[in-house]
């Protein structure tokens, strides 16, 4: 007798749009089964929208309003700072105010997405094995991990022209690591602490941005935790989250996030960013993500492959600061 199980196949909106039978074979054939039944597909968009959110660096580029869904190439459009020469915008009487630049010429930049993808292989044993249901979450977790972490690397290798290692690490050293915050950097030397985030906030301040975020590897975020002034602020309030949590509390208006895909330099040296991520980098991922299923009979494995179109560019570079050493 052949067991029958009864799943719910959703659509893009994530809503039941009809219910399957899945028989399970020996090789549970018609889970795998393209040409008839592809379970797997609903998966596509979870993934991504998962890929996303678990993905710290995406995450605020979509809260600072700069990541798009679309399936080619964006354009996104800079407008020059407001002037600082307050004489050229206000006269009395019946004086031409006009002065020789106009503030609100537009310069383009564009993002073209590119398709990627990521196999899960997973042999015939293993799916004799193992009740499918078990199988099928691990596979999917798996494709969400590979999924935010590739989302998180070509955000970072989008801030230097020199692209990266093998390791997703830096080819480049120590300061010149990111090419396009080369304009607002600071040394944090061998322990980063209150004075480097203070340093970090002046220089895009400066430039008349506003610093939201900031973006650590373990190392340094671990370090502020040995600054008294954010334990204070950790104390005090109802922030209390580096006791209870283990997680940086806002200081000076700006949010702390831990991520371990932050690369190093070719040095092996940390590296720290702060942003404001209303203009900093912009980003393009494709309405859709697509999960396929093929049968490798050749190595004896069915293949769980996942494949999304994105793109990633720096929009104002004086808008993020490196923390380099």
């Amino acid at each position: 007798m052949v067991e029958t199980r009864t799943f719910s196949k959703y659509d893009s909106n994530f809503h039941v749009s009809e219910s399957k039978k899945v028989f399970a074979g020996s090789l549970q054939s018609d889970w795998t089964d393209t040409a008839t039944l592809d379970p797997v597909a609903a998966w596509a968009n979870e993934i991504l929208e998962e890929g996303i959110y678990y993905s710290p660096f995406s995450t605020l580029v979509d809260a600072g309003g700069n990541l798009r869904r679309a399936n080619k190439k964006q354009y996104f459009w800079q407008a020059k700072r407001a002037a600082s020469n307050a004489s050229t915008t206000w006269a009395t009487g019946v004086s031409d105010v006009h002065s020789y630049e106009h503030d609100l010429d537009f310069e383009s930049l564009y993002i073209d997405p590119v398709e990627y993808r990521t196999a899960t292989p997973v042999a015939y044993e293993t799916l004799d094995e193992v009740d499918m249901f078990p199988l099928e979450e691990h596979v999917r977790k798996n494709l969400v991990y590979y999924g935010q972490r590739w989302m998180t690397h070509c955000l970072y290798r989008a801030l230097d022209s020199g692209g990266m290692t093998s390791d997703y690490d830096y080819n480049t050293s120590v300061g010149s690591a990111l090419d396009y915050c080369n304009a607002n950097t600071v040394d944090w030397g061998t322990q980063l602490t209150t004075d480097h985030i203070k340093s970090a906030i002046e220089e895009i301040i400066t430039d008349l941005y506003t610093p939201t975020d900031c973006l650590l590897p373990a190392a340094m975020y671990s370090d502020l935790f040995l600054e008294s002034q954010f334990v204070n602020a950790a104390q005090y309030g109802n922030q209390n989250t580096a006791i209870i949590e283990g997680k940086i509390p806002r200081f000076m208006g700006v949010d702390f996030h831990y991520d371990s895909d932050m690369p190093d330099d070719s040095a092996d040296a940390d590296i720290g960013l702060m942003i404001d991520r209303n203009y900093f980098m912009g980003m393009v991922v494709a309405n859709e993500g697509g999960v396929k299923v093929y049968d490798r009979y050749e190595t004896g494995e069915i293949d769980f492959t996942f494949r999304i179109k994105l793109g990633c560019k720096v929009l104002q570079e004086n808008a993020g600061c490196a923390l380099c050493t």
